[in-house]
């Protein structure tokens, strides 16, 4: 008796599950067929998916085209000569624009159209709100697209800075053409150099803060780590100037001072004028 109830709950199990298969069916739900609600096979995610990736296609397209927009009215702005409010706004636009932006988010930006323009800027001595915004937009440049530093070099940049180093009207123009000639000379030392980059960093070094007199002495020991043999003219005249900051009283100030006067006394150990050897500087 007990056998014969085992057996038919079993058979009533099997009906239940046959009846539920039998429902989802009527219903539309069988899973295991592939097919979904209403009967819709699974082509549907196939279409749904080239759907999602032609948006998205489009959607990059119009944000290119957008930027390329954009772009093209900043660049009129910065050429809007004698109209020096449509040139700040241009270069605070750009500012935002390239401070925030990446190699790929820039792609279309066109460094040989802005560049000479934003050089000229750099010498537009009459604003200094413009000099400094065309400072800030190169050195968000040379940062963020290694490969327009060539450009800004090739357009004359580099002099640009060193002037506004020398003449120090303006201080914080001067720490921003300080951070500019940083990032500059680690991929152009020598152009630097000969520019006279590298007196123009040390020149006025007390009227800055400790943290741009680093700045300013990490720049002079990028110039200095392969000097060519024909700079002596560039290099000599920053040796005093080197040795007194060796009783600097920043250790990282004191540092990029020894590591430049160890590669001057290396590259120019035979110069009859250098008066300095390796027991003067502090290992």
């Amino acid at each position: 008796m007990v056998w014969y109830c085992m057996v038919t709950g079993k058979e009533k199990e099997n009906e239940v599950r046959v009846g539920d298969r039998d429902a989802e069916q009527s219903l539309g739900l069988n899973i295991d067929s592939g097919v979904g609600v209403g009967g819709e096979d699974n082509d549907n995610d196939s279409e749904g998916g080239v759907g999602i990736l032609h948006q998205n296609l489009t959607s990059a397209s119009s944000a290119l085209q957008g930027l390329s927009g954009r772009l093209k009215k900043i660049l009129a702005g910065l050429r809007a000569n004698g109209e020096e409010g449509k040139q700040v706004e241009a270069l605070m636009q750009l500012c935002e624009m390239v401070s925030i932006g990446t190699e790929d988010s820039l792609s279309t930006f066109s460094v040989y159209s802005f560049v000479p323009v934003l050089v000229g800027l750099l010498n537009h001595e009459n604003n200094p709100d413009i000099m400094l915004l065309a400072a800030r937009a190169l050195t968000h440049l040379v940062d963020v697209l290694p490969s327009s530093c060539v450009v800004v070099v090739h357009y004359g940049a580099i002099s640009c800075f060193v002037a506004r180093l020398l003449t120090i009207e303006y201080m914080d123009l001067a720490e921003q053409s300080l951070q500019a000639l940083k990032k500059i000379s680690q991929e152009h030392p020598t152009a630097c150099l000969r520019a006279g980059a590298l007196m123009a960093v040390l020149s006025y070094l007390d009227f800055f803060s400790t943290r741009v007199q680093r700045v300013a002495l990490a720049t002079a020991t990028n110039m200095c780590k392969k000097l060519p043999s024909d700079a002596s003219d560039f290099v000599m005249e920053v040796v005093p100037p080197m040795m007194n900051l060796l009783q600097y009283h920043d250790a990282k100030v004191l540092e990029h001072a020894s590591i430049c006067l160890t590669h001057i006394f290396e590259a120019f150990a035979s110069y009859p004028d250098l008066r300095i050897t390796t027991q003067n500087i502090p290992g």
